[in-house]
């Protein structure tokens, strides 16, 4: 689901802090196991908007048989039945390409686009809602335009086309600029590019044009956290969850920031309550795992690891995390055996990440 985007996934992941421990678990590891601890990997969500389709609002009234299909369609669609919204968005376009009307026929692409998109087919929907501007002087109407923009933005996101996402999302609040939405998405893009006063400054316009808005207080503390702000991501997050209580996110990226300050039980109540909140939060277990892992709980630590990478088998992270608490337990072969294992999928890690963990491969070696 894209607006879980877990996956993408998420966009400010993989950070890395500096946690101070008691002296009574230093005493208990070596100086190399130290510093493994402190390099964790763990991970943020930050959460775009979703696709919008709404094609009924934009249909002349007196086109009542495809008011009728597209009623359908926007209800399947806000009811996460996708593909039924897909098909009955192909009858309406179907529909409108016979009778020769525009202006309903690229309706009609927006709809299919956004159907496609939520079911993460980004390239078919990218191809639908630039065949759907083709007819924008048919349209004639910036909200629908803005919103194709807005659509071509999460899917160039999403696959990580984050310049050409900037540029749609530009487009968007060009012709619609209260558009909250494209605020908290360009925001979101800005961040993928590490560029978080840009990303805060689109969070806050975002906020100003629409306060209710928990996702986009939930991305500005992630932008705060990366920036080491961790008191204003708290107070952020906590506004997320005032505005949701049950936005297992925010808990998971609260949790982080406490983590960081190296309020531990804080860190794992927070991770407890995103996992109660989605049990497929693969994120929150293997964060749950770090801050165990820091209070020497290493079973427990593992357990969680092991579960996240049950959730995710191509979880990388949590596999180097794995090893790491092995490492800690001084049990080597399982440590190796699992850094080998993140080396596997490689491509879920960052360039210095790989190296962390061929390094630390190296030091097992020379044991």
């Amino acid at each position: 689901m894209l607006v879980i985007i877990a996956a993408i996934v998420g966009i400010i992941a993989g950070l890395v802090g500096i946690i101070w421990f008691g002296i009574w678990f230093y005493q208990e590891i070596t100086h190399r196991q130290k510093k493994l601890i402190e390099e964790k990997l763990k991970e943020m969500v930050a959460v775009p908007s979703p696709l919008q389709d709404g094609v009924t609002e934009f249909v002349p009234k007196d086109e009542f048989e495809l008011t009728l299909i597209t009623e359908k369609a926007d209800s399947a669609f806000h009811k996460d039945n996708f593909p039924e919204a897909e098909s009955l968005y192909t009858q309406a376009y179907e529909l409108a390409r016979d009778s020769r009307k525009d202006k309903l026929i690229a309706l009609a692409l927006l709809g299919i686009g956004a159907a496609k998109g939520m079911q993460e087919d980004y390239d078919e929907a990218i191809k639908k809602f630039n065949q759907s501007l083709k007819y924008k002087k048919e349209i004639n109407d910036n909200i629908p335009i803005g919103r194709l923009h807005y659509n071509l933005g999460v899917c160039y996101q999403y696959t990580e086309r984050i310049d050409k996402a900037i540029k749609n999302y530009n487009k968007a609040i060009e012709l619609n600029p209260k558009y909250a939405l494209a605020f908290n998405n360009r925001g979101n893009a800005y961040a993928d590019k590490d560029e978080f006063d840009k990303a805060i400054a689109d969070y806050n316009k975002a906020i100003e044009l629409n306060p209710k808005l928990a996702e986009v207080f939930n991305n500005r503390g992630t932008a705060y956290y990366a920036k080491g702000e961790l008191d204003k991501a708290i107070a952020d997050y906590n506004k997320a969850i005032e505005l949701d209580p049950k936005y297992a996110d925010a808990f998971n990226n609260r949790g982080a920031a406490y983590y960081d300050k190296g309020e531990l039980d804080k860190a794992i109540a927070d991770y407890t309550k995103a996992i109660e909140l989605n049990p497929k939060d693969a994120f929150a277990f293997n964060n749950r795992g770090n801050a165990y892992d820091d209070k020497g709980e290493f079973d427990k630590a593992i357990a969680d690891y092991n579960k996240a990478i049950e959730l995710n088998p191509k979880y990388a992270k949590a596999m180097a995390n794995m090893g790491m608490a092995y490492e800690a337990k001084k049990d080597k072969e399982k440590a190796k055996y699992w850094y080998e294992q993140a080396l596997k999928y490689k491509d879920q890690l960052k360039d210095w990440q790989i190296q962390e963990v061929q390094n630390w491969l190296k030091e097992l070696d020379k044991q």
